[in-house]
This record gives structure tokens, sequence and C-alpha cells, in this order.
């Protein structure tokens, strides 16, 4: 399904008045990056939305870097799911966006929950996202980073996640080419 700039105009203008709405799913839809910073405008100013699913909704980094920036000016959205499923519409937020996730995790003590699943963060974002985490006002709970391409480069920076995070409980790296070196976590 293809939403258009005027779909994601009134949704914008919907979420952002919407006292009661508190999830919206998005999913394999072809939201877009222009979509997205449109509906990340609306992002901004709600204050009951918890949980927003957007996965495989088509977007790359600059899309992914629109709902950051959002997410980290948001104080009620908990759950963040732009993970990709299967081939169409796959987002790929990639290593260039995870400097604005991190930087949300300065901004937001609510993300909670996110799913990055099949990202292409890569090796290189993952040290973002990683410093965004461990470094950040919140509480990130649950990370979903499976299918992201890394390697056994990022073999350090997944065990300072695990090591240096005061909240984190749950964690899936499965699907990625770590090789034999995962064991020395």
């Amino acid at each position: 399904m293809k939403l258009g700039k005027s779909v994601a105009t009134v949704l914008a203008r919907i979420i952002s008045r919407s006292p009661h709405l508190s999830e919206l799913s998005l999913d394999r839809t072809e939201l877009g990056d222009s979509g997205a910073a449109i509906l990340a405008r609306g992002l901004v100013r709600t204050r009951s939305l918890v949980h927003l699913r957007l996965s495989s909704s088509k977007l790359s980094y600059l899309g992914a870097m629109a709902i950051f920036a959002a997410v980290g000016r948001n104080r009620s959205i908990t759950c963040l799911d732009l993970s990709s499923c299967g081939d169409a519409n796959r987002n790929r937020a990639g290593p260039a966006s995870m400097s604005t996730l991190k930087e949300a995790f300065g901004k937001s003590n609510t993300i909670g929950f996110i799913n990055l699943s099949g990202n292409g963060i890569g090796d290189l974002g993952l040290a973002d996202l990683v410093e965004g985490v461990v470094n950040g006002t919140g509480s990130v709970l649950s990370l979903n980073l499976s299918f992201n391409s890394f390697t056994h480069a990022a073999v350090p920076d997944i065990a300072r996640l695990v090591s240096k995070s005061k909240s984190l409980i749950e964690l899936d790296i499965s699907g990625n080419l770590f090789g034999k070196e995962v064991s020395s976590l």
C-alpha cells in the first residue's frame, strides 16, 4: 500500500490532535522518506502515542533520521519498530542514521523497546547506537538488532552494550555474521 504525502499529512494532523491514540501501525506501507518527514511533525506533538510501528515502510536513512529526531523530542513513545520483513518495502536506516538515534537516546527517556532488525546498520552504525544506549538518558530494555550485517569487528561494541547498559534485559543479534569471535563475549 502506497501512502502519499496527502495521507501522511492527514495522519500527522490526526496523531498530533488525538488525545487517546496510543498505537499506530503503518507496517508494510510505502510511507517512504517524504512521508516519514511529514509524519514526524505529528509525532513531535503527540502526548498519547506509545507504540509506533513502521516495519517495512520503505525508509532510507533520511526517513529513519526524521523519525528518530521526532522520537527524541517526544515524551510518550516507548516502543519503536522500524524493522524490515522480507524483501518488499525494506527499511534501510543504515549506519548514517545511527548518529541521529544516538541523539534521540540523549534527549528522550521514554524509549524502552526498539526493533531495527534488517536495517543494514553494519559495524560502523553500531558504535553510535551503542553510545546512545549506554550514555543516553533513557532505559532501553529491549533491542532487536538481528540481520544487520554485523561482523566480528562489532563484537567489542556488542560486549560494551551488554556490560555497560544499566537497563538492557533483552538483546537479539541473531542472523549477523559474527563468526567464531562471538564466543569471546
